[in-house]
């Protein structure tokens, strides 16, 4: 049974991650639609691609690598949470499926029994 109903839940997982990143996008910003995202604030550093670079160039990209990580942490933070809450509604409506499909297979065979016992009581 589980493998007739499996693909319920599969199905709900795949529409979920699709939903996922506009979801996300909606409650902490995206940047699109005029409305900043956290992490627009953030500013990531550039990292040189000259051959030879001196030691305070370093230590600049070292800072500037800290702020950024330090600046990004707490979206992140956040982005993991609102994903693990999407998840768990998930896992709900596919349970909540699954559950559902179950009982319809259950009718269904319900009914085979029904109809094989009245079809043999009518002959």
């Amino acid at each position: 049974m589980a493998g007739r109903t499996g693909w319920i839940s599969a199905a709900l997982a795949a529409a979920l991650v699709a939903q996922a990143g506009p979801a996300l996008a909606q409650a902490g910003g995206s940047g699109q639609g005029g409305t900043p995202s956290p992490a627009s604030a953030c500013r990531k550093p550039e990292l040189s691609d000259r051959p030879r670079v001196d030691k305070s160039e370093i230590e600049r990209v070292t800072a500037a690598t800290q702020d950024y990580v330090d600046c990004m942490r707490p979206v992140l933070e956040d982005t993991r949470k609102r994903a693990e809450a999407l998840i768990a509604e998930g896992r709900k409506a596919a349970e909540a499926s699954n559950t559902m499909a179950n009982e319809v297979n259950a009718f269904v065979e319900a009914y085979r029994r029904w109809a094989q016992e009245k079809a043999s009581e009518a002959n």
